[in-house]
């Protein structure tokens, strides 16, 4: 089976990120299975990414999704709803709150997933606490929630680029 983005993976401590012969000691991730990578699929250590812009309207967060779907797919993994989920909200802020074109970044090395959503806009970006009754301001909360980190690197002049890491788990 291929592996899986599982949300809240714990990487084992002291792991590399192309596995050797030998398992490490660390924490399991609640639901039991292993984040430790298997020394039988080093194959994975080389490394993927793959990068595009899109228009900044909200016809390009379901476009960004199928084509983050579609490496993901190519990649080898499977199971990966809560990346997914991540794309689209970050996308989605871009577009809402940033200026200029959305630029997409993936990049797989075993175990993690990153994925770098940058625009060219100003501003702050933080995590808000809506209302109950208010019906938006929950996406950095959705990727908090389903990503191991997260984070903003200020680009100066040239915008600003949110990421978040997810950890690929065995199946």
């Amino acid at each position: 089976m291929p592996p899986a983005v599982v949300a809240g993976a714990t990487r084992a401590t002291g792991t590399t990120t192309c596995p050797t012969a030998q398992r490490p000691p660390g924490r399991r991730p609640a639901d039991g299975r292993s984040a430790i990578p298997d020394p039988a699929r080093s194959t994975r250590c080389a490394g993927r990414g793959a990068t595009r812009s899109f228009n900044p309207n909200t016809a390009s967060v379901p476009g960004a999704r199928a084509w983050t779907g579609t490496h993901l797919d190519a990649w080898g993994i499977g199971h990966h709803e809560d990346s997914l989920l991540v794309i689209s909200e970050l996308v989605a802020n871009a577009i809402s709150h940033g200026a200029g074109p959305v630029h997409v970044h993936l990049r797989f090395r075993w175990p993690t997933l990153r994925v770098e959503v940058s625009d060219t806009g100003g501003g702050t970006v933080r995590r808000r606490r809506p209302q109950p009754m208010a019906t938006s301001g929950r996406g950095l909360m959705l990727v908090e929630r389903f990503a191991d980190a997260w984070g903003v690197r200020d680009q100066g002049d040239r915008g600003k680029t949110v990421w978040a890491e997810l950890t690929v788990v065995e199946d």
